[in-house]
């Protein structure tokens, strides 16, 4: 080290910038790839990583427009020596969000070099450069969407590297003393781009951008015939890849989506055919709306405040180097702005969204560490002028600087901290481990059946189990693949009738997709030769569960050849919640929350399903009087979803009708505080009250309720009830007044109104 220092010394000015910059540049990529490290996630994610890791492993086809470079490179990380097949490929997503970090940092510090001037003003400015350079590059690398995609296996972080390259690739070319001399960057470019859009589509969003600055630094290369025809070559040699994807097709891997195995077939794969067309012409939300949720995914990053400093940042790079700010613009607007047009999301997502914007907070976190340059360079012109000219002032400026990108690590680490969070795995293993020998199991969407393609295709875990996914039931293609391809699936219909199919409308108006079609030919060619089951994720039940013909194992209906009394069967589902499903990432050792791991809101909706079983078990103990068993299956609801529903609501009674009105009442009390715009503690401490003859108490917690919910009729009814049974029928009258200006079309309210009428004219009558 100290002979890298002495020959630092002797070098010339230009040389030692260079290598003090190779040597931070080498600095953050190990600070960023040790977070990365630590917060990785230590199997299988939820969405799109079970899919992308089982493919990886076994080269297959994943979801359109199938990403074939991603999966060759997928499969190069399987066969690294170390850890689990998950950790390897999730290491594809952090190795290159770190080295995208490395780019802008190299791409920040070409363009403060033209900010900062020239000559002894150079000199002076770009330790404060430097400085913000590193600070804008480790906030990008913090920031929370960039930060996500860097610790699962997802194509994003891959495609941020990519384009973060090709930045820096064009800034240094057109930096150059005579870049026309030299279009050899821009042949790479060009190839890397078309060669990436195997690894995700969204990497050619740069391109508009890049073409604009080619333009302004360089437009005879736009009329050169021979460098044009060398980017044509490139480009479609970049494009080759996407062979693989009708290669490996027409192997047969398990996961096969789509079929691209002709040239019709892989248009409508490319085109993503299968999935709902969209224009951004057609707005799907208020434009408002759009723009509000981009606004709440950036200030999610990092704060409300920080990203401000990009504003200062923008302003002095438009000011001081208009040649590269075109460039840097126009990618912010084609990943923020555009892609608000262009995605044109619904306001009903079914998952955030963030992941598509996420060039746009990285390119923006660059301008938060020019800013941050700026601000300090401005002082050390001004009046803070002594004191930063020296060593030791530009020290403190640096640390106070990069105490930007400490404070955005510090805010974000809790909730990207992967380590423990095994849920998306054992929510897929307590699925398929206890399902009969070679059962179909009916799945809903990503994150009941990616996972369970990991677990069978990575681990080898149940490989006998058919996974039926209900949302590509609905292509022809897939039924054809359950039908041929092993563990092969009973289905009548030929090949020529599947390859028809398409959804009608019935005379009543009711629409019948190929999923119907699909369900219902394979349960009835299936019968009772193989065990069928369908996930609880799955919300249409084919009209089985008003036919009770389904019985709950914990986290599975299973479908019995006849009705059933009981829509629980206790002894499976008690044995698997308390003795085979393995918690690991939600409960600790002592079935306690597990505190250390962070489970984002799509995780706790989803471990809600544990929830719902143990609720379930314990409704049926409560319809059988067994109070103790119910009351401990309910405990163990609330302890793993503390907010769900049927828990806040059947806890209170439950506790009542088990004789335990203190531990009820505390539980009211407590709902109070956590619920306080719920009205249904008051009317569970009422009750309490009620049974206990204290009349006065329960009639304040009515009304408590009342106040709560005017518009709910249930507070006034049960107000009114209790007035009644301790004589008080004009307080009664008065209750049922009100709810009848509420709701003056109530015919019943109308007609007890009259009966407290007559009862109460009766006793005036009598009196006199």
């Amino acid at each position: 080290m100290e002979e890298v220092l002495s020959g630092m010394k002797s070098a010339s000015p230009r040389s030692r910038s260079a290598d003090i910059d190779r040597i931070v540049s080498l600095l953050l990529f190990a600070a960023v790839f040790l977070v990365y490290l630590v917060t990785l996630a230590p199997s299988v994610s939820f969405w799109d990583s079970g899919e992308f890791i089982a493919a990886s492993r076994i080269l297959g086809v994943p979801h359109p427009p199938g990403t074939p470079l991603y999966i060759l490179l997928g499969r190069v990380f399987t066969l690294l020596p170390i850890s689990t097949v998950a950790v390897r490929v999730d290491l594809l997503s952090a190795l290159p969000s770190a080295l995208a970090v490395v780019f802008l940092y190299q791409a920040l510090i070409l363009i403060s070099r033209r900010m900062a001037g020239d000559g002894e003003s150079r000199l002076r400015a770009m330790p404060f450069y430097r400085a913000g350079a590193a600070t804008g590059s480790l906030v990008a690398a913090f920031g929370s969407t960039c930060w996500t995609n860097a610790t699962e296996s997802e194509v994003y972080a891959l495609s941020g590297l990519v384009i973060a390259l090709c930045l820096w690739l064009l800034i240094r070319w057109g930096y150059g003393a005579e870049p026309s001399r030299d279009r050899r960057p821009l042949m790479l470019i060009a190839y890397l781009l078309s060669l990436c859009i195997g690894i995700h589509l969204g990497t050619y969003l740069a391109l508009p951008a890049f073409i604009l600055f080619v333009w302004a630094v360089d437009r005879r290369a736009f009329i050169d015939g021979r460098f044009l025809s060398l980017v044509v070559v490139l480009t479609l040699l970049g494009v080759t890849v996407h062979a693989f994807l009708p290669i490996r097709s027409a192997l047969n891997p398990v996961i096969d989506e789509a079929n691209p195995e002709t040239k019709s077939e892989m248009i409508d794969f490319l085109l993503r055919k299968q999935y709902k067309p969209n224009t951004p012409f057609i707005r799907q939300a208020a434009w408002s709306y759009q723009l509000d949720m981009y606004w709440r995914y950036f200030r999610e990053q990092c704060g409300a405040l920080i990203p401000l400093l990009g504003l200062v940042g923008m302003a002095a790079h438009f000011r001081r180097e208009r040649k590269s700010f075109p460039l840097y613009a126009t990618l912010f607007l084609i990943t923020s702005v555009f892609l608000v047009f262009y995605m044109n999301f619904t306001d009903h997502e079914v998952r955030a969204r963030d992941y598509f914007f996420a060039p746009s907070f990285f390119f923006w976190s660059g301008w938060v560490g020019l800013g941050a340059a700026v601000i300090f360079v401005s002082l050390r012109e001004g009046r803070g002028r002594t004191f930063l000219a020296s060593r030791h002032g530009i020290a403190v400026a640096a640390a106070i600087m990069l105490l930007l990108p400490a404070y955005v690590c510090a805010r974000n680490f809790r909730t990207h901290d992967r380590r423990g969070n095994y849920i998306a795995r054992e929510y897929a293993w307590n699925i398929l481990n206890f399902l009969d020998r070679d059962a179909l199991v009916f799945t809903n969407g990503d994150n009941d059946t990616f996972p369970l393609w990991y677990l069978q295709e990575v681990e080898g875990v149940r490989r006998d189990v058919r996974v039926v996914n209900l949302a590509l039931l609905n292509t022809p293609w897939y039924i054809w693949q359950l039908k041929h391809l092993p563990p092969e699936v009973p289905i009548s219909m030929s090949d020529r009738d599947i390859e028809r199919l398409k959804p009608y409308m019935t005379r009543s108006g009711r629409v019948v997709y190929i999923k119907d079609i699909g369900v219902k030919d394979i349960l009835e060619t299936t019968g009772s030769s193989r065990p069928i089951y369908f996930a609880v994720t799955v919300s249409e039940l084919m009209g089985l569960d008003t036919e009770k013909r389904l019985r709950l194992e914990g986290l599975v209906w299973r479908l019995m050849g006849s009705k059933q009394d009981e829509m629980v069967d206790a002894t499976v589902t008690e044995g698997n919640l308390w003795n085979r499903y393995s918690f690991k990432g939600i409960l600790d050792d002592y079935r306690r929350i597990d505190p250390r791991v962070y489970r984002n809101p799509h995780q706790r909706s989803l471990i809600t399903n544990y929830s719902a079983a143990f609720s379930r078990l314990a409704i049926q103990y409560r319809n059988e009087g067994r109070y103790a068993d119910a009351l401990r299956n309910l405990e163990m609801a609330g302890e793993i979803s503390p907010n769900y529903r049927v828990y806040q609501a059947l806890m209170g009674p439950l506790l009542v009708e088990a004789g335990q009105t203190a531990r009820a009442e505390e539980f009211f009390l407590d709902q109070t505080v956590s619920r306080p715009d719920s009205v249904a503690p008051w009317l569970g401490l009422a009750f309490i009250r009620e049974q206990q003859s204290k009349y006065g108490e329960a009639e304040e917690y009515y009304r408590r309720g009342i106040s709560l919910a005017p518009g709910k009729r249930e507070p006034y009814f049960r107000l009114y009830r209790m007035l009644l049974s301790i004589d008080e029928p004009r307080k009664a009258r008065d209750v049922l007044a009100r709810w009848a200006l509420v709701d003056p079309d109530d015919a019943e309210t109308a007609a007890r109104i009259r009966e407290l009428d007559i009862l109460l004219a009766g006793k005036e009558d009598s009196v006199r």
